[in-house]
């Protein structure tokens, strides 16, 4: 399935991140702390960290509420502990 997002639309600049750096975006959005998320993608903390500085920068946002909320906005839902864009 292809999801089409013009550019306009809150996912778009969430859609340019690397698939690596939206398993972080995912995981930070659903609240998941840096070791609960390394664990889970079997990296270390300091590998989160890093991502999340880069996501941060991507996307220029401040914090992980920021982040939450465009994920929000973006109509990210969790659906059995992953994150996926509902129309």
């Amino acid at each position: 399935m292809k999801i089409v997002i013009n550019d306009s639309h809150p996912a778009a600049e969430i859609l340019k991140l690397s698939y690596r750096e939206f398993q972080v975006f995912c995981a930070i959005a659903c609240g998941e702390g840096p070791q609960e998320t390394a664990d889970k993608l079997g990296i270390s903390v300091k590998t989160v960290s890093t991502y999340r500085a880069r996501i941060m920068e991507k996307l220029q946002l401040g914090s992980n509420q920021h982040l939450a909320l465009m994920a929000y906005r973006a109509n990210f839902t969790r659906v059995e502990g992953e994150m996926e864009l509902t129309p």
